[in-house]
């Protein structure tokens, strides 16, 4: 008996040693990719280091500068970063990186708990190895990304805890709401996962149990019809108003869809409040609802707290996410997410780049693409019982559970990006992160489905798309990462700050992608607005006006003609350029141009640099 329990631990110790290496390899993947930072820096991460910056000095910075919804926790952790390593691109992505990985830890733990260690390991290393645009998101902060995957997994993980007492229980339900309400600060997807959960907790309750019977009951006796062929209409008319409630005000006329979704709001909230208190009727622990319900939402508070305090301090009431949208725009978005965004995040070419492949790539991508398919149709077809039961509002069993929390997971995010107003190209990826967590469990499930009747069905396949996906995608992010323009190497952007100061010419402006970046890197020792774009930060624009001399910044990429005149520069800046996605200029720039001469014009590094002064 000794020996058996000694081989038990050795082999238990084995597993946790290979899962642990797994999650190593996904955070030396998310560090590769936070190294190479010269070439994938740009304004948007930029805004975050600069908050950090500024919260490090005691400022109060309670949303992303230029957003009211996005939450600044990513910078309050590289403020920390800061504190430790110092100022730099790199201390400011140590934050994301720790996030991605207790995510990954999180999710390893919860996969194991609810199907098992061999599902665990691999949809661990389908997230270790991820697609191009899961990485573009997940190693910098940007976003609170990695924020949103370690919140709402949380959620869930802490929600399955078994209490023994009362106490324990409130405690955990309060829990429970600090983390909703960091993540409803920090990026409202979070919803995902609460609606997700919140769900299937429901319909598998005994109020929901006890009153269904009661509908049931009153369904036979005055309808004659049986509840299970009414409730299933019922939830479609529900979802259906649910569209108009939240992506109907960007109809035309809009005043008139603004009316209808104030309705169908309150019809919601009044059918709700409904069903929450009918179920309560019927149940025996309303003290103990109404107890963790309270700690739930007292918790939520605490975690919200940071957007109540700016509220109720500065007046600025918190704003929802979602954005004016109509349903007609649906079928450009499914088009757009078979296209593009669905292989996105499960690391396959979009449509458009497979044509442009050789005949054996495109062989071998149209065989993932067939697998990602098959693995999709197999969890249906495997659950369909299940899946029934949640479109119909039936009662629900505990087995049933985990799954379906999987399936809800994935499709929510698909169903707001069908409807929502933000899916407008492949980089609206970033949205379907939580689709991209529920669809490695699925993955996982089914290689792990094919390995049960003959190992050498499901480990082949597994190696194939570990080996071919993740390194392809590995090799595909190290010359596609997302920058506009121009790199950003310390020598190069010092000879810049430089000359800039040699100049006198420390103040400036530059493009939008390009004005905070180098406001960072240089430690805002030269501070540039942006000319075009969203002006995030208005006190740089504030600094700049009241200098006498300004200098413009360009990348050589994308420059003014090279004669010199002020009359050049008012030119290239009245002209924007769609195929960069460049704006043309605020106009009351190009208006204060016209007063002003060119004092020197060179290229410096990887940039052109116009300095003006006042005629």
């Amino acid at each position: 008996m000794k020996r058996v329990g000694l081989y038990f631990e050795g082999h238990r110790f084995r597993k946790l040693l290979l899962m642990a290496a797994v999650v190593a390899l996904g955070a030396a993947v998310q560090a590769w990719a936070a190294a190479q930072w010269p070439q994938n820096f740009d304004s948007d991460e930029a805004i975050f280091g600069l908050m950090a910056r500024h919260i490090q000095r005691g400022e109060f910075v309670p949303t992303v500068y230029g957003t009211e919804h996005l939450g600044s926790i990513e910078s309050l952790v590289a403020a920390g970063s800061f504190s430790l390593f110092g100022e730099s691109v790199t201390a400011l992505r140590v934050g994301s990186v720790l996030l991605y990985t207790v995510f990954l830890i999180l999710l390893a733990i919860l996969v194991n708990r609810w199907f098992g260690y061999p599902v665990a390991l691999v949809s661990l290393l389908m997230l270790a190895l991820p697609g191009f645009h899961v990485l573009s998101w997940t190693y910098k902060p940007i976003g609170a990304y990695g924020t949103l995957l370690v919140l709402g997994t949380a959620v869930i993980f802490l929600s399955q805890v078994k209490h023994k007492t009362d106490l324990s229980r409130t405690l955990g339900a309060g829990g429970v709401g600090v983390l909703v309400g960091l993540g409803m600060w920090s990026n409202q997807m979070i919803v995902v996962y609460v609606a997700a959960l919140g769900i299937v907790a429901f319909l598998a309750s005994p109020e929901w149990n006890a009153l269904y019977e009661r509908l049931e009951a009153l369904s036979q006796e005055h309808v004659h019809i049986p509840l299970r062929e009414i409730l299933p209409v019922v939830v479609l008319g529900a979802a259906g108003i649910g569209v108009l409630a939240f992506f109907s005000s960007g109809c035309q006329p809009v005043w008139q869809f603004e009316k209808v979704e104030s309705i169908a709001r309150a019809v919601l909230a009044v059918v709700g409040l409904a069903l929450g208190l009918s179920a309560l009727r019927f149940s025996k622990r309303r003290a103990r609802i109404v107890m963790n319900g309270g700690a739930l939402a007292l918790g939520s508070g605490v975690g919200y707290s940071p957007m109540l305090f700016d509220w109720l301090v500065s007046g600025n009431s918190p704003v929802s996410v979602i954005r004016k949208s109509c349903p007609t725009n649906a079928v450009s978005h499914v088009e757009l997410l078979v296209k593009e965004i669905l292989p996105g995040i499960w690391g396959i070419p979009t449509l458009g780049d497979l044509v442009t492949l050789p005949a054996s790539m495109m062989l071998l991508w149209a065989g993932i693409m067939g697998l990602v398919c098959l693995a999709l149709v197999a969890y249906v077809w495997r659950h369909r019982t299940e899946l029934w039961r949640l479109v119909a509002f039936s009662p629900l069993d505990g087995p049933s559970q985990p799954f379906l929390v999987v399936a809800l997971l994935l499709v929510i995010p698909v169903v707001l990006s069908v409807f929502g107003s933000n899916t407008v190209d492949v980089d609206s990826a970033r949205h379907l992160l939580v689709t991209a967590e529920a669809s490695s469990v699925v993955f996982a499930l089914f290689l792990i489905g094919l390995s049960r009747p003959s190992p050498k069905a499901g480990i082949p396949i597994l190696v194939f798309w570990i080996l071919f996906v993740g390194l392809t995608n590995l090799n595909y992010s190290s010359e596609h990462w997302p920058i506009k323009f121009s790199r950003y190497d310390p020598d190069r952007v010092e000879i810049l700050e430089s000359y800039l100061r040699d100049e006198g010419a420390t103040e400036g402006f530059a493009d939008y992608w390009g004005a905070f970046t180098l406001d960072f890197v240089t430690a805002e020792r030269i501070t540039l607005a942006p000319y075009n774009g969203l002006n995030r930060y208005p006190p740089y624009t504030q600094a700049v006006k009241a200098a006498p001399v300004w200098a413009f910044v360009f990348p050589r990429s994308n420059s003014p003609a090279p004669g010199g005149q002020v009359e050049d520069l008012i030119a290239f800046l009245q002209e924007a350029s769609p195929e960069s996605g460049e704006g043309a200029a605020f106009p009351w720039i190009t208006d204060l141009l016209r007063s002003q001469s060119v004092l020197d014009r060179r290229t410096v590094a990887d940039w052109e640099v116009w300095i003006v002064a006042e005629r």
